[in-house]
């Protein structure tokens, strides 16, 4: 199986997208995009695969993913049962390396921003306290209006460029952006969906 590429739509009236998802459970599906994606999971369990890295999700489970990084969020079985009350929810954000235009990212002020967004290619899990007000800002963003958003979202990039409560998640730079790197994608993904039951499968593939 090879990740597919996923073509966001594109909005004339925004720099980036912000959505909210409530759904019975999140798609099965190996996917990549040439956005960055802030996600967090609002509510939901399950496995989380993000290039070599396979580990548990629930409530509050928040990354910053690089373009490029096949991933996806396979929920608990009970969540495909036809009778249960739950549901899986998230808030994600997807944005362009240029959203703020083509070189905004090379002024000194944002030389801390630029290096947060060349580490996201190992993908960052976002934890304590920068966690904690990160959250709070994608909330709040549910009820801004869209020059408000484009600030807060700049914000939180100077809040995670500034935080020492991020953990790189991958072994190597995942990306699909050779053949031989979504070779490589593609062997571990065929493995991992085969295997990810299993208790080795619970740390990241060695790097071969």
């Amino acid at each position: 199986m090879k990740p597919q590429l996923h073509k966001l739509p594109v909005n004339p009236d925004a720099s980036f997208i912000y959505k909210e998802l409530i759904m019975e459970f999140f798609p099965m599906q190996w996917h990549f995009h040439k956005e960055f994606e802030l996600v967090l999971i609002d509510k939901s369990t399950g496995t989380r695969f993000i290039g070599d890295n396979v580990n548990r999700f629930e409530d509050g489970d928040l990354c910053l993913i690089g373009p490029q990084v096949p991933h996806f969020y396979r929920n608990d079985d009970v969540f495909y049962h036809q009778k249960h009350t739950l549901s899986a929810q998230s808030i994600f954000i997807h944005f362009t390396e240029d959203f703020l235009g083509r070189d905004f990212l090379l002024i000194p002020e944002m030389k801390q921003v630029k290096t947060l967004l060349e580490r996201c290619c190992y993908v960052l899990e976002i934890q304590g306290t920068t966690k904690e007000i990160i959250i709070s800002k994608l909330y709040a963003m549910r009820d801004e209006t869209p020059p408000q958003r484009l600030v807060s979202l700049l914000e939180m990039l100077i809040i995670l460029s500034e935080s020492k409560e991020l953990e790189q998640l991958l072994t190597f730079d995942f990306s699909a952006r050779s053949n031989d790197k979504t070779q490589k994608i593609t062997q571990a993904i065929e493995f991992i969906l085969k295997n990810f039951k299993q208790k080795y499968m619970w740390t990241p593939l060695p790097n071969s």
